[in-house]
């Protein structure tokens, strides 16, 4: 059974990269990967954007104060394309994790 499960696994995986969402994303990962300068601004737009998540301050807060800081990287194709394509592969993911534990019984109504 546990080969059958990493076999399923494997299958999940070749075909979520082999979906439109991931292999768009490949291609801006690919092309913001040509301007490390770019990349290296991105990167540091995501990490703000984690950190202003968990900040507790609200939607519009967050936005306007990622819309002010880092309206460059929100204007540049390229950027925005890839960080468009990453959400939607960690929706996908997301929903994918969602359905599996939303299919095994594992009693968290202590969360």
């Amino acid at each position: 059974m546990e080969d059958q499960v990493k076999g399923k696994t494997e299958e999940l995986i070749n075909t979520l990269l082999d979906s439109e969402e991931y292999r768009t994303f490949d291609i801006y990962r690919r092309l913001l990967d040509e301007t490390p300068e770019l990349k290296e601004r991105v990167q540091t737009f995501r990490k703000a954007r984690i950190e202003a998540s968990f900040s507790g301050k609200t939607g519009k807060e967050i936005s306007s104060l990622l819309m002010s800081q880092y309206s460059d990287i929100l204007n540049n194709t390229v950027a925005a394309k890839y960080l468009n394509a990453e959400l939607l592969v960690c929706k996908r993911i997301q929903g994918i994790n969602e359905a599996l534990v939303n299919s095994v019984q594992l009693e968290l109504d202590f969360l």
